[in-house]
């Protein structure tokens, strides 16, 4: 047996998934920092992945301290199929179809009011090839366990392996396609606005390709080289979770960021209103105005205006109003957009 091309490639994959698991615990503490006030369901949506994924490295940990440690020196051995891989397997095929039923929950949530139907159906489509996926690799679990050896193993879940990753591949790629819809038809034409959707489109995109580019490779490596007793497909089997974990928790931890850089907000008795503030002179007092930037299509479009008056102190000591034109609530729109991913 040659140990590059096999258990090599256990150990490449191995110490990437350990890679990504750092990068996710980091991206979970801060979660948990800046994130207090987030639901308890996202909450303990973000404990449960961590959970799985640091019980999966554990597991990834004794399987390559078993076939690197244990068993050194043993071929015979190195052919034996272990416990923690079946185990391994499962954990990393729930681990996906977690993550994916939460984007999914996303697009479920952002679509417009009044069109349930069309809602039920691409939601029910894209659960129904996520759990397509899940129960594929459940299905060749339990095939693995059946057999004795690696070698016979990949055998006999061919068709099973490809099964599951091609519908992760397509499911990833079904789920990036409706959010860009879907948050597209958030656009209000608010300059603050459209930068936070076309920010969170970016990241869905980005998410997307990194997820189903995983899963494709793992495809490719596995159906063109099983039948020569290689275990390339190991190099993108054992990050494949943690890449999913990750691209849940940039999103998550992104909002933030993105929310504050889209809008720049001052508080006003309360109220909350993204303005530009320019002073001019009335007579013996200088009054401030201050209005929103609104493109022209918001303007046409958008009947969210408000107006309101302010008492301030003018230089003559007496009081006037300060009145806030056109002050359009795009905070409140990217907040909401914001809310519901």
């Amino acid at each position: 047996m040659h140990l590059n091309n096999t258990y090599g490639c256990l150990f490449v994959g191995i110490l990437f998934a350990i890679i990504l698991y750092g990068l996710g615990c980091a991206q979970t503490i801060y979660y948990a920092r800046w994130y207090r006030k987030d639901p308890m369901w996202t909450k303990l949506l973000v404990a449960f992945t961590w959970l799985f994924d640091t019980c999966r490295t554990i597991l990834d940990v004794s399987l390559l301290w078993e076939y690197t440690v244990t068993i050194h020196g043993n071929p015979e051995g190195l052919e034996v199929l272990r416990n923690e891989l079946f185990a391994e397997f499962f954990m990393n095929s729930f681990t996906v179809v977690i993550v994916q039923l939460y984007f999914i929950y996303i697009v479920w949530n952002l679509f417009i009011d009044g069109r349930n139907r069309f809602r039920i159906s691409v939601t029910a489509a894209a659960i129904a090839l996520a759990l397509l996926s899940f129960g594929a690799n459940c299905g060749l679990v339990y095939r693995f366990s059946l057999s004795h050896s690696i070698a016979a193993a990949e055998d006999n879940v061919t068709v099973t392996a490809s099964i599951a990753t091609v519908t992760a591949v397509v499911t990833d790629i079904y789920i990036t396609i409706s959010l860009c819809l879907i948050l597209s038809s958030k656009r209000t034409g608010y300059q603050r606005t459209e930068y936070f959707i076309s920010a969170l489109i970016g990241y869905a995109i980005r998410r997307g390709i990194f997820t189903a580019l995983v899963q494709g490779l793992h495809f490719l490596t596995y159906i063109s080289t099983f039948k020569q007793s290689s275990l390339y497909w190991m190099l993108f089997h054992f990050p494949s979770s943690k890449v999913y974990v990750n691209s849940m928790l940039a999103v998550l931890n992104v909002r933030k960021t993105v929310l504050e850089k889209a809008v720049p907000m001052i508080h006003a008795d309360g109220m909350e209103l993204e303005m530009d503030v320019v002073s001019r002179d009335a007579g013996s007092k200088t009054v401030r105005t201050a209005s929103t930037n609104m493109s022209k299509r918001a303007r046409r479009y958008s009947p969210a205006h408000i107006k309101v008056t302010r008492d301030v102190v003018g230089d003559d000591g007496r009081t006037v109003d300060v009145i806030l034109n056109d002050a359009v609530s795009s905070y409140d729109s990217a907040r909401e957009v914001g809310e519901k991913v």
